[in-house]
């Protein structure tokens, strides 16, 4: 809400008289708020990834008041936002698993939210991130398809029991001239 910033009246000057000003209000508010600096971290965590206070009112931001993009790609970014992050998720255990150096990625990521917590809480700002997400995420579709892929191919339970009827491969075909 942009009520606070009306009710200010600030001196007359160049910009360094304004921006010391401003700097002071903001101070001042912070010395009789502090109690709420973990409510206000978590909402500018909750509008950086764009699901607080509500996803319509981060496009609508993004769209009308920002005036970045228009409203269909507004929704189709955090669409594509929420999805991925259940394959970065996969990524960060199957790099975890494979002992992978993955902490620039994670650097990157983290200073995301650093900032935002810090400083600023708008998702257009993700864009320090998002090539280690895009990395992350297709780590993680591979991981998946690849898993499905050899869950598909696997020999059912018992096939290979005494008794079990044993399945006969065709012969490798080899597609060099002799």
């Amino acid at each position: 809400d942009s009520a606070c910033v009306s009710a200010v009246h600030p001196p007359p000057g160049d910009d360094s008289t304004l921006d010391h000003f401003y700097l002071t209000a903001g101070e001042h508010y912070i010395s009789k708020h502090a109690s709420r600096v973990p409510t206000v971290i978590a909402a500018r965590l909750g509008r950086s990834l764009g699901v607080w206070p509500a996803p319509a009112q981060q496009v609508s931001w993004n769209s009308i008041a920002a005036g970045v993009w228009p409203r269909w790609s507004s929704w189709l970014y955090w669409v594509t936002w929420i999805l991925s992050i259940p394959f970065v998720l996969i990524a960060v255990v199957s790099l975890r698993r494979r002992r992978a150096m993955a902490w620039p990625l994670y650097v990157l990521i983290g200073l995301f939210f650093v900032v935002s917590a810090a400083l600023n809480d708008n998702v257009r700002y993700a864009s320090s991130c998002q090539p280690a997400l895009a990395v992350l995420v297709g780590v993680g579709l591979t991981t998946v398809v690849s898993t499905v892929i050899n869950r598909r191919r696997r020999v059912p339970r018992g096939a290979h029991s005494p008794g079990a009827q044993t399945q006969r491969l065709p012969a490798r075909i080899s597609l060099s001239r002799r």
